[in-house]
């Protein structure tokens, strides 16, 4: 069973619609039947950026795929994070 980790923008959004979001892709990748890595749910809120990322990344290595949510390219952490898995050959799934 594949582990995905999901992707997006979260800084500049409304907390309350990111969780919604995020939590609404990790259900719909649950269904598929994929262990899933939910940044909302790794990192506390109001962890600031650097501290935010570095969770994720670390958390992320442990994935063999990830999950890019709509506007992805819009936010620096998820770029980083889809170029790290593009370099590790990960399976990209976009939402």
């Amino acid at each position: 069973m594949k582990k995905v980790y999901i992707a997006g923008k979260i800084t500049g959004l409304p907390y309350d619609e990111v969780v919604k979001k995020f939590n609404e892709a990790e259900e719909k990748l649950l269904d598929q039947r994929y262990i899933v890595i939910n940044p909302v749910k790794i990192v506390p809120p109001g962890t600031d950026w650097d501290k935010s990322i570095r969770i994720c990344i670390k958390a992320m290595m442990s994935c063999d795929a990830i999950a890019l949510l709509p506007g992805f390219s819009n936010s620096k952490g998820a770029l980083l994070e889809y170029n790290i898995a593009k370099e590790l050959d990960f399976t990209k799934i976009f939402l």
